[in-house]
């Protein structure tokens, strides 16, 4: 009877770790070389899809956290320039999304002096764009400070609206330490009940290369991000950076690898942090 209870115990476990365990239904590590890759209807979108180095959003090779070799997308902004970003569409809408992924520090990081002094980050909505949309959007945006940049969360309620007030300001980049390192952060969004109920949630989780654990940066739990009442019943578009208001003075990028999209949890991590696996 011992061993049958062990056995029923040991099953038990699995089947919590599965539970735990998030299955993405979107994963890109840039190994293609480009951004064909799709799982379950993700489509990557709009310009840079190649291995192009002039598009201002191309994969190539760069070196990772060990010095490995590793595809990644890169991000580059030229000096003076504004707009850089990636959008993408799951297809299917999830009333939650959970989105992971690393990214590098620019080398030579310097907020731009020019204002408004808000960079975008992510944005994440679903039938239309801010004040497009019937349905909600929220955004990330990293702002210039004293120390380098802090980052906000705002939203559209929808209904054809423009953005809030942006919330949560906390600390994001300090310069120069931060320069030239990988963070991976995750991103979470869980539409509200309805649209009386005010019970939507936004949150950031940050980790530093050196660091073992997800800490969370942000948190709101009151949000007005309910799904509109013709569809789509989740979020479903978003774009990766952004319009940047304050221009960089020098050409400046950022590098993004092994993004991850989920309708659950992806703050599992392993033992200790791992930088972006190389590719073969």
């Amino acid at each position: 009877m011992k061993m049958k209870y062990n056995f029923v115990m040991l099953f038990t476990g699995f089947l919590l770790t599965a539970t735990v365990a998030a299955q993405p239904f979107m994963e890109d590590d840039f190994s293609s070389g480009d951004l064909s890759k799709s799982m379950n209807g993700f489509q990557w979108s709009g310009i840079g899809s190649s291995a192009d180095v002039s598009n201002p959003v191309h994969v190539r090779e760069t070196t990772g956290r060990n010095g490995e070799t590793t595809n990644a997308l890169h991000f580059r902004y030229r000096a003076g320039s504004n707009w850089v970003e990636k959008r993408f569409d799951t297809v299917n809408p999830h009333r939650e999304l959970w989105v992971r992924y690393w990214i590098k520090v620019p080398e030579n990081y310097q907020h731009g002096s020019g204002s408004p002094h808000n960079n975008k980050f992510f944005a994440i909505w679903m039938d239309g764009y801010s004040s497009k949309g019937e349905g909600p959007t929220v955004f990330w945006n990293y702002w210039r400070s004293s120390e380098g940049a802090t980052l906000t969360v705002s939203n559209s309620r929808g209904q054809k609206r423009v953005s809030g007030p942006n919330v949560e300001r906390v600390p994001f980049i300090r310069v120069p330490q931060d320069r030239g390192r990988w963070m991976q952060v995750v991103l979470r969004v869980k539409a509200a009940t309805n649209r009386s109920s005010n019970d939507g949630i936004i949150e950031t989780y940050r980790r530093w290369e050196n660091e073992d654990k997800f800490t969370k940066i942000q948190e709101v739990r009151d949000a007005d991000i309910a799904v509109p009442p013709s569809g789509p019943d989740g979020w479903r578009r978003g774009y990766v950076m952004g319009y940047a208001n304050a221009a960089y003075a020098q050409d400046t990028t950022w590098i993004i690898d092994d993004m991850a999209f989920s309708s659950s949890s992806l703050l599992q991590t392993t033992a200790r942090p791992l930088p972006p696996h190389p590719h073969n």
